[in-house]
């Protein structure tokens, strides 16, 4: 499991006996004082030994919530001696924050281009707030046609759920978000959904992404990581 803090990915994982050899992993400890000391490099790959029977929720709470590490770009895995104790942290880390869920798309049309919104500046996905009585499949289309202006959408399936989290007035919020494929025409007329802020609606090439990708969420960068392997699979 990945939960998102800003640019900051925290990775959950089950020690593998095959893969330990492959990686050298530290403390908690040790990653504050190197972090402290600046000598991680930003955007690197750090891996967290877990201690059988030592809590770790709130700790990670503190850390998700420090602008330092929100800002570094770092993916924290922490490795668990069983899913038991995984699991125990993630339910004991998730009970600090409200929870909150969400649904948006993966739109692309007949030419295979990607529907993306601008918004607070960042390239990202439209997507927002299922509300009462409503499924999240229902929630994803109403948010993408709200947002962009599309009327005519097809949804195909689901892809997956994404969390992140952010602050809201004192409150840490975790929102979890249902991402659906969708499909569109490029002739239709899109219009940003300006009440919402959102600046700009485009279709965005696989290429044309590639080149704006850095000015966007994680979590929306591994969305399309994750449809382009997809669709290098479907093309063989």
């Amino acid at each position: 499991m990945k939960i998102f803090a800003l640019n900051l990915c925290l990775q959950f994982e089950v020690q593998d006996a095959a893969r330990s050899y492959h990686f050298h992993s530290i403390s908690l400890e040790e990653l504050l004082t190197q972090v402290k000391n600046s000598s991680i490099a930003p955007d690197s790959q750090v891996y967290i030994q877990a201690v059988q029977g030592k809590k770790l929720d709130k700790e990670l709470f503190s850390l998700q919530g420090s602008e330092q590490f929100r800002e570094s770009g770092l993916t924290l895995t922490f490795v668990f001696p069983g899913r038991h104790e995984m699991d125990q942290t993630l339910r004991d880390f998730i009970s600090h924050f409200k929870p909150i869920a969400a649904a948006g798309g993966l739109v692309v049309n007949e030419k295979k281009e990607y529907l993306c919104i601008f918004n607070q500046g960042k390239w990202t996905l439209p997507k927002g707030k299922i509300e009462a009585n409503e499924s999240p499949v229902e929630a994803a289309a109403r948010e993408v046609q709200e947002e962009t202006g599309l009327k005519k959408l097809q949804v195909e399936d689901k892809l997956c759920e994404t969390y992140h989290t952010y602050p809201h007035r004192d409150v840490w919020m975790l929102k979890t978000t249902h991402w659906y494929r969708m499909r569109s025409d490029s002739s239709e007329t899109l219009a940003p959904q300006i009440e919402e802020s959102i600046e700009a609606v485009a279709w965005i090439s696989r290429s044309r992404w590639l080149e704006i990708a850095k000015n966007s969420f994680p979590q929306t960068r591994e969305l399309f990581e994750a449809e382009f392997i997809r669709e290098m699979y479907a093309d063989r």
